[in-house]
């Protein structure tokens, strides 16, 4: 059974993963991947709205057109991943520091998929895959 977006924000916050088991609730599932932080993942220098200025700052790198990568352990091909170099792309700067850090999905003819598509298609940008 496919989960929905209040769905997943709603198990979050409670500090439980989503899965798309039919046979488990909300508090069978487990709470691995939670809005909790470690020191290690808080950042200390100042992003700014205006990207540029952080890359030529040298705090944030500004990576465009990346291939993604099927994770193979989500069925129905429903999850994707970002890579460099064969690693995962981590640490993504969400929209809350401005429109211009807002992902973009395209498909094979650069042609944008927006999420309004009915694919429901949405970018996690806390457990970043």
């Amino acid at each position: 059974m496919p989960h929905n977006k209040t769905d997943r924000a709603y198990k979050t916050l409670i500090n439980k993963e989503v899965t798309d088991s039919t046979n488990k609730n909300y508090d069978n599932e487990f709470g691995a991947n939670t809005i909790n932080m470690h020191f290690n993942d808080v950042w200390a220098d100042t992003i700014d709205i205006d990207p540029s200025i952080s890359v030529t700052a040298k705090i944030i790198a500004k990576e465009e057109l990346l291939v993604l990568t099927h994770n193979p352990t989500v069925p129905n091909y429903q999850c994707y991943y970002a890579e460099i170099n064969n690693e995962k792309v981590r640490e993504w700067i969400n929209d809350k520091y401005g429109s211009s850090y807002v992902v973009k999905l395209y498909d094979n003819n650069n042609n944008e998929i927006y999420p309004t598509d009915s694919s429901e298609w949405f970018f996690d940008y806390m457990t970043e895959y």
